[in-house]
């Protein structure tokens, strides 16, 4: 049965005529008549009685219409609670990110949300494979690197920058170097990725420089990375953004500052550009207002 059509019939015993009904409705005479029509052979009754000048339901036509009246509140509810929810902070965000960035990066972003925004709950999937946001129900992936080309609505959140780092027992130890040049000759900590780049490459006022490093010790993490910088390993080139707490109590100290790595874009993907509920924009913006905070200053 359908159900549009017997919102149409309720419609149009509502309004007292087709006319109405049709103002009411926004649709054709002809659409409208139509449907009722279709309405009336699928449930093999004569739902209306018509004439020049007068239109009235049937005696079957007067018990569905106040079934149809339930099933008109109904709709007009989940409309408003639709409505509700899509304009407002409540219910739940479904958050898919890699892990490192989880725990390594925005942490104390969605922690502050969740404090921020205590009617909303927050539920946060950290893994290192690819999330479909249809078949696993996710609001929002965010990942960094540029992503490959999709269907999926993307939107610019900011970007990653790393500087490089050393702890004042490392610092004791070995003194800070003075150039980029005297950086290869200290011990380093060091991610198998840039283990596979073979250098940490940086961008200052003075251009471009690439450096190439030989790490004593390795790790297939960054948050792994940066513990070991704390404790006086060595050197680290380690994002800002994951350091920003460590230098502001004194762990860690910035390392010829002048010089940062390449900017790592960081991306949202999500399923549509025209329908994004409120709940999922303020969290965007709040994760810009981060990104952008942890970031050293130009």
């Amino acid at each position: 049965m359908d159900l549009n059509a017997l919102l149409m019939f309720h419609e149009v015993v509502k309004a007292g005529s087709m006319t109405a009904a049709c103002e009411r409705l926004r649709v054709p005479r002809s659409t409208l008549s139509r449907r009722l029509l279709q309405l009336e052979k699928d449930m093999g009754v004569l739902l209306l009685k018509k004439s020049t000048r007068k239109l009235a339901p049937t005696d079957l036509g007067l018990v569905i219409q106040e079934h149809c009246a339930r099933l008109a509140a109904e709709a007009e509810a989940i409309q408003q609670k639709a409505s509700r929810i899509a304009g407002g902070l409540q219910g739940t965000l479904r958050v898919a990110m890699p892990i490192e960035f989880g725990t390594g990066w925005l942490g104390k972003a969605i922690s502050d949300f969740s404090v921020q925004y205590p009617e909303m709950a927050v539920e946060v999937d950290v893994s290192g494979r690819v999330v479909d946001l249809i078949d696993e129900s996710v609001d929002i992936a965010i990942t960094y690197g540029q992503p490959k080309p999709s269907r999926m609505t993307l939107r610019r959140l900011g970007s990653l920058t790393s500087g490089i780092y050393a702890s004042p027992a490392y610092v004791e130890r070995r003194s800070l170097p003075q150039s980029l040049d005297e950086v290869a000759r200290h011990d380093c900590v060091v991610t198998e990725i840039q283990m596979r780049e073979g250098v940490w490459r940086f961008r200052g006022a003075r251009g471009k420089r690439d450096v190439r490093i030989q790490g004593r010790l390795r790790v297939n993490s960054i948050r792994l990375a940066r513990e070991l910088v704390v404790s006086g390993a060595g050197l680290g080139l380690l994002p800002h953004s994951m350091c920003t707490g460590y230098v502001a109590s004194g762990a860690l100290l910035p390392v010829l500052p002048s010089w940062n790595s390449p900017p790592l874009p960081v991306v949202a993907l999500m399923l549509s550009r025209t329908r994004v509920p409120k709940k999922t924009r303020v969290f965007l913006d709040f994760v810009i207002e981060h990104l952008a905070a942890s970031q050293p200053a130009t």
